[in-house]
């Protein structure tokens, strides 16, 4: 019942706005979102209606088309709009994307799109496909990317077997940056906020001759960490606070209109103490508790002796060359990334150890290739042949195991990915409303476990065994089939059906327990609605989809170590809809809402290890083998929604601008049982912008969280106890930015 009321009030809101607001009835010019330019970051200008909404341009199928005539269901996030909802990493977009979640611990980020994720950790690649700039990111630690430069980010929700491939059962998260520019112009920003928090962004562009460009953007921010260290036994070392420095470069040759070559070469830097692991452990018999240590008693008060912190450093480049021959295009775009990862965490979080992991650190040095040749602007119908290659080399180097008095030893790892596909997608009209989409990918998966050594500590000498290596093939045939229906220029009807799959890995921190599982598969069932009305001031896109999930990859902890099992676990299925809403009533106002309903069910689940509290006087948890079939998936709530405004008021040739996002979620579980649960809860984040009418600089007050909701980042229970991260608190802060060039005279 709660649900369809949390519906009907978002429904209320816009209907009253519409109906009760003299303003709102005048038909002139309004705001819309950002244009936005095509996957190869080539700009392509909105076409704006003066009395409604602009036209959104998204590069989900590989190519430049207008958000409302690709069927599938997609969030597009302009820059101003991320801007606008507090938004400044990506971490932080399920604020306002339907059907995502995101948890963070140790570092990694897991992203859930319609209960689809993964909830491991080091080595794994997510069951939700990150890319910048069309470049896979494997690693999990490396996705979290700041948006200090980015022209959009683009949400695909679903699986995206064929254009996309390996890894996007859940769907993918596509970030595009600024494109560089022929013309000379700069936005300098700095920010000063709650928690000691001081930031800055710079971006600059503009010729280098007649055929080059270039852009430079650099970011950085440090901040006090929302966690207080209260242990008596802290031992120097670590981080109490989050620092982030980051830059992007971009080189933009155009010799002529044939061909065109983007070199992008960024770095990223990011310590913190609140994205590492400091769990608060509330559970009262937690082992950690019988041993003499301590925890916090409030929220964002932790204690630990020995450090615990995140730190990513990661840099990387891509090469994209693009151009026309004859009737056709053609793409070629190589990605290479690197990241090392460090993240000492204390699974027993209290001050005395009980459990530590220390990887130190995790390597990712990962390759890639991707040739495109697509249908010309001539062609009767549009199609697109590809072939992809990915290698990636990571391990734990090593990975240290406490476990005081029975373990101490470290664990040196590696592995070898190479991935190779062909793939290929049609669309065919059939009549002038009615065509067909049809395609097709077939992956080929080779993965090797190779340096493999296991080194006691806790004996003098230490002793070293050597394990021989593993390797596994894997290949999987995906498909996407489809009609679509355009009723009028206005409103699209499609139909799908698809298939996507995870590739299976091997579990680099349990020497006892290499695997490989296999790998996930998805069908998906999918109808949808895109349609504008109202002159274009009300745009309303809504899609349905039934999902079947096989060989789900579920991770454990073993009793007593902090050693991970991982099996193929389950069968699932999933079933919802989603509705997302742009509005612009009147001159003055704008609306954007996304509401998201699924209901979901592990169909076949049996003898999972759910981990149940031991009765005094024994300490921890006890695993018992648990049959979870017809319980709800984890990170999938039963219903999501937003809202949010933007409200313009002149004072003089100046600008008043309000912003402001309403965020809801009636909870989800964090492990397969249930035991460990967000319960529902709301976060609102406003800001107020000055803008004079010379467009030269304005000034933000700003706020997230404002009602200081208390919710947990993440959730993770053990046989050790139920640990805690918090989500960030209140935060306020100002923000002054200057621009110079373009429309700035």
């Amino acid at each position: 019942m709660r649900n369809h009321n949390i519906a009907a009030f978002f429904a209320l809101i816009t209907t009253f706005i519409f109906a009760t607001d003299p303003a709102m009835t005048q038909d002139t010019g309004a705001p819309g979102e950002q244009s936005s330019s095509i996957g190869s970051s080539n700009p392509y200008p909105a076409e704006t209606d003066s009395a409604g909404l602009e036209e959104i341009v998204v590069t989900a199928q590989r190519r430049s088309e207008s958000l409302q005539s690709v069927p599938l269901a997609v969030t597009s996030l302009s820059s101003e709009r991320l801007a606008q909802s507090g938004i400044t990493n990506s971490d932080q977009i399920a604020l306002v994307t339907p059907g995502l979640t995101v948890s963070t611990g140790g570092g990694f980020p897991q992203p859930f799109l319609r209960g689809v994720g993964s909830d491991r950790t080091a080595n794994s690649e997510p069951s939700v496909a990150t890319y910048i700039d069309g470049v896979y990111i494997a690693y999990s630690a490396g996705t979290t990317q700041q948006l200090f430069d980015v022209e959009r980010v683009e949400v695909l929700r679903g699986p995206q077997g064929t254009l996309y491939g390996r890894n996007a059962t859940g769907g993918a998260i596509n970030i595009v940056t600024k494109r560089p520019s022929d013309e000379l112009s700069a936005t300098l920003s700095g920010s000063l906020g709650s928690h000691d928090l001081a930031s800055g962004n710079a971006y600059v562009t503009g010729p280098l001759g007649e055929t080059l460009a270039a852009s430079l953007a650099l970011s950085a921010m440090r901040r006090d960490s929302f966690h207080k260290n209260i242990s008596p036994r802290r031992q120097p070392g670590g981080s109490d606070h989050e620092s982030v420095l980051s830059g992007r470069g971009k080189l933009l040759w155009t010799p002529s209109t044939a061909f065109e070559a983007e070199l992008s070469i960024d770095v990223l830097r990011s310590d913190s103490f609140d994205l590492g692991a400091p769990y608060r452990q509330i559970q009262s018999n937690a082992v950690g508790f019988s041993r003499g240590g301590i925890t916090g008693s409030k929220p964002f008060e932790v204690a630990y002796a020995e450090p615990v912190y995140s730190d990513v450093r990661q840099y990387g480049g891509s090469l994209r060359l693009s151009g026309e021959v004859g009737a056709v295009k053609y793409l070629s775009l190589s990605g290479y990334r690197n990241t090392k990862h460090y993240s000492p965490v204390e699974l027993g979080a209290t001050d005395v150890t009980v459990t530590r992991v220390f990887i130190d650190p995790i390597n990712s040095e990962q390759f890639s290739q991707e040739f495109q040749v697509l249908s010309g602007d001539g062609s009767p119908f549009e199609w697109i042949v590809g072939a992809y290659y990915f290698h990636e080399l990571s391990g734990n180097n090593p990975y240290n195991l406490t476990v005081p008095p029975v373990v101490k030893q470290a664990t040196d790892i590696s592995a070898k990915t190479d991935s190779y596909s062909l793939f290929a997608q049609a669309t065919v009209p059939i009549t002038d409303s009615l065509s067909l989409v049809g395609g097709v990918r077939q992956t080929w998966e080779n993965k090797k476990v190779e340096d493999f050594t296991v080194t006691n500590l806790l004996v003098t000498p230490a002793v070293t065994r050597v394990l021989p290596g593993k390797k596994a093939d894997f290949d999987k045939f995906t498909f996407r089939a489809g009609v679509n229906y355009q009723t009028n220029p206005d409103t699209l009807i499609y139909a799908s059906y698809s298939r996507g799959f995870k590739s299976g890995i091997f579990n680099l921190s349990n020497p006892d327990d290499i695997g490989p599982v296999d790998p996930e598969t998805l069908d998906s069932a999918e109808v949808g609605v895109k349609a504008e009305l109202l002159d274009n001031r009300l745009r309303v896109n809504v899609s349905a989809f039934h999902y079947d999930f096989k060989n789900l990859q579920v991770q454990s902890l073993l009793a007593g170590t902090g050693s991970v099992v991982l099996r193929n676990a389950a069968k699932a299925r999933m079933s919802g809809a989603e509705v997302e809403i742009t509005a612009v009533p009147g001159p003055r106002l704008q609306i954007t809402s996304g509401l998201s309903f699924l209901d979901s069910k592990y169909k076949t689940f049996l003898n999972y290890p759910a981990f149940e509290q031991r009765p005094a006087p024994a300490f921890g948890n006890a695993a018992v083998p648990t049959d979870l079939s017809g319980r709800e998936l984890i990170r999938a709530p039963g219903f999501t929604g937003s809202i949010g405004a933007k409200y313009t008021i002149p004072i003089g040739e100046n600008e008043l601008r309000l912003n402001g996002v309403l965020f809801h979620t009636d909870g989800y579980n964090f492990e397969p049982s249930g035991r460990s649960r967000q319960s529902a809860y709301e976060l609102l984040n406003a800001s107020v912008t000055f803008a004079p009418a010379n467009d030269r600089w304005d000034l933000t007050i700003w706020g997230n969280n404002l009602t200081d909701q208390r919710y947990y980042r993440t959730i993770l229970l053990t046989t050790l106890g139920e640990n805690v991260i918090y989500g960030d608190p209140i935060t306020g802060g100002a923000t002054l930015t200057f621009h110079f060039g373009r429309g700035n005279q």
